[in-house]
């Protein structure tokens, strides 16, 4: 969330701080006429929820926090054991599967194709 930083983290919270321009209108606006249905529908579904003029910034807000919590653990593990290695004994090791790695890779590309 640096500010010298480009990031999906950035991102997210720059649609939030901003979620009043992003409006019903104007995604409407983006599909053919004989779309209009299928598009009002699916902004309501996926972007309106409690507010139906414009994006509810509740929904990035909720993407910030998974984004979060998905790169958490990646994050300290990378901290610990690649980009910082401690000189000292490290008591709070944390341990990382593949699984864990793909789990998070996966989550982060369908909170990036959102």
């Amino acid at each position: 969330m640096r500010k010298d930083v480009v990031s999906l983290g950035r991102l997210i919270h720059a649609v939030k701080a901003n979620a009043a321009q992003l409006t019903r209108d104007r995604w409407i606006a983006l599909w053919g006429a004989d779309d209009v249905q299928h598009a009002s529908a699916f902004w309501d579904a996926e972007f309106a929820r409690n507010i139906s003029a414009h994006l509810d910034p509740a929904i990035p807000a909720a993407d910030l926090q998974q984004l979060r919590a998905t790169a958490k653990d990646v994050k300290g593990y990378a901290d610990q054991h690649v980009a910082h290695t401690a000189v000292s004994a490290v008591t709070d090791q944390i341990t990382l599967t593949y699984d864990d790695l793909h789990a998070a890779i996966d989550s982060i590309g369908d909170l990036f194709r959102k």
